[in-house]
C-alpha cells in the first residue's frame, strides 16, 4: 500500500492509504458443451469460480511451457516412487 498526503480546500491535510490495483482484462471465451460440463464439475468440487479455475489453468500452462523450454518433462508423478506415470505432451 502507498501513503499519500492530501490537502483539502480548507487547508487541512489528510493522510490516505491508496491500494494499487493491477490492470484487469476481460475475455469472452467459448467452450464446447462437454468442456463446459467438466469445468462446472471442477467448480463444484473445488468451490471456486470458473474464472479462478481458468486463471490457475493458465498459470499451470505457463509454468509447464517454461519447464519445457528448460528441457524438463511435464507430467504426473507417483508420489511414493517419484516415477513419471504420465507425460503430458503437446503443450
Amino acid at each position: 500500500m502507498e501513503q499519500a498526503l492530501f490537502r483539502c480546500k480548507n487547508g487541512a491535510h489528510h493522510l490516505s492509504l491508496i491500494e494499487e490495483f493491477a490492470m484487469a482484462v476481460r475475455f469472452n471465451v467459448q467452450f464446447s458443451d462437454d468442456l463446459n460440463e467438466e469445468l462446472d464439475k471442477v467448480v463444484q468440487e473445488s468451490e471456486s469460480s470458473k474464472a479462478e479455475i481458468l486463471r490457475k489453468a493458465l498459470q499451470l500452462f505457463l509454468a509447464a511451457r517454461e519447464g519445457k523450454k528448460r528441457g524438463l518433462k511435464v507430467g504426473l508423478v507417483e508420489p511414493k516412487t517419484h516415477k513419471l506415470e504420465t507425460e503430458i505432451i503437446g503443450l
